[in-house]
């Protein structure tokens, strides 16, 4: 803006100096010698028309230049437009879209980047911070063996955001350690509805269904399971128990085989083959297994009193 005023002031002072400007003609002596007056005169004259014509031009010049130089020094020296904000969400749920900002890219400042970044930033992320921390919460809860508290935020926390999965196998978990099969139940069935095919989900499903003894209807849940899922263990290790439940006992001996490849000696496994053996009519394959698991030693009081017996009866 300086520049411009310097600019426009020395032109106002080009135009006043040319107002100004004593006349050409001033200390000039008009000698009338011996030479005629209209020579003089015409001399007077041309004089006096270069000199109007040289101040015509140099005003020219100077207008010219800053019509062409001052509206760029102008342009530049406006203030920047505010960025303004649109479409800004008013609901904070997990879906909410990100806020935008439309600002011209060459009115933009480091300034103005900050802002946009911030508001180009999700509005649930500060949310999610929340509700990933009441899930930690409960987790905590459970830790302290403070199973109510904990099922209550779990509840409270699925209820406001129902897609958040870990919250509900959590609470599945608990609602299975403490026998609240048909709430597990109801839990896993929503979520199902909104993750159709997954494969947690459907394990805890039929476990929940083998543990209010609908067998069947279990066995039917696992054989729909994902190809990729019917490869893990907990799923091997499941359907081998439906199957035993349901007395198939051939194909839970082939499952428990198949897990005991990977871990010859989990004690587990190792009593529900026995057991599977025993009723196939395999009693001396039952008996070498029952005294596998009491060599280990590694059982419980009340299992090991079971293998104890049954190694008794064998044996007899």
């Amino acid at each position: 803006m300086s520049l411009t005023n310097d600019m426009l002031n020395s032109l106002d002072r080009r135009f006043s100096l040319s107002n100004n400007r004593e006349s050409p003609l001033n200390g000039l002596e008009v000698i009338a010698s011996n030479k005629p007056y209209y020579i003089t005169y015409g001399l007077t004259m041309l004089i006096l028309f270069i000199a109007i014509a040289g101040i015509f031009y140099g005003s020219l010049h100077y207008f010219k230049a800053s019509q062409t130089t001052s509206p760029a020094i102008i342009v530049r020296a406006l203030p920047r437009p505010t960025p303004r904000p649109h479409d800004i969400p008013n609901n904070l749920s997990q879906s909410a879209p990100a806020a935008t900002v439309i600002v011209p890219p060459d009115l933009m400042t480091p300034a103005m980047d900050e802002a946009a970044a911030l508001l180009k930033t999700p509005v649930q992320e500060s949310n999610q911070d929340k509700i990933h921390q009441v899930y930690q919460d409960a987790l905590s809860l459970i830790e302290q063996n403070q199973t109510p508290a904990a099922m209550q935020k779990l509840r409270i926390l699925i209820q406001a955001f129902p897609e958040y999965q870990d919250a509900r196998i959590a609470l599945v978990t608990l609602y299975l350690q403490n026998h609240e099969i048909k709430n597990a139940i109801k839990a896993l069935s929503n979520g199902l509805t909104l993750h159709a095919g997954d494969a947690t989900l459907t394990l805890l499903y039929a476990r929940a269904l083998m543990m209010e003894n609908h067998d069947q209807d279990a066995l039917q849940v696992l054989n729909n399971i994902s190809t990729e899922a019917k490869n893990t263990v907990p799923y091997i290790d499941l359907l081998a128990s439906v199957e035993q439940s349901l007395g198939h006992y051939v194909e839970s001996i082939s499952l428990y085989h198949t897990l005991l490849s990977q871990e010859p000696n989990n004690s587990r496994w190792l009593i529900s083959l026995a057991i599977s053996l025993e009723n196939s009519g395999h009693k001396e394959a039952a008996l070498q297994t029952y005294k596998k698991i009491d060599l280990a030693g590694q059982l419980p009081l009340d299992l090991q009193s079971y293998v104890t017996r049954r190694i008794d009866d064998l044996s007899a």
